[in-house]
């Protein structure tokens, strides 16, 4: 995210050193969550199914992005 400059569109990012336990758990969403603001204010940038599952368990959105695990061609 740094390379690419992500970082700058997001209050809060979770790592996998962040977190006690891993998606599909919700315990790093449960890190970033305030209840003063909506679910809808929370988006979930997946690549893999643990992801997506974690996300609906938290009742958040998610988006797929790919960019990052598409093969390159040789």
């Amino acid at each position: 995210m740094q390379k690419e400059q992500f970082e700058q569109f997001f209050e809060n990012i979770i790592t996998l050193e962040s977190v006690l336990l891993t998606k599909p758990n919700t315990y790093g969403f449960s890190m970033i969550y305030n209840s003063n603001n909506s679910k809808r204010d929370y988006l979930m940038i997946w690549d893999s199914e643990n992801d997506k599952i974690m996300a609906k368990n938290a009742g958040i959105d998610f988006f797929k992005i790919d960019y990052f695990t598409r093969q390159q061609a040789p």
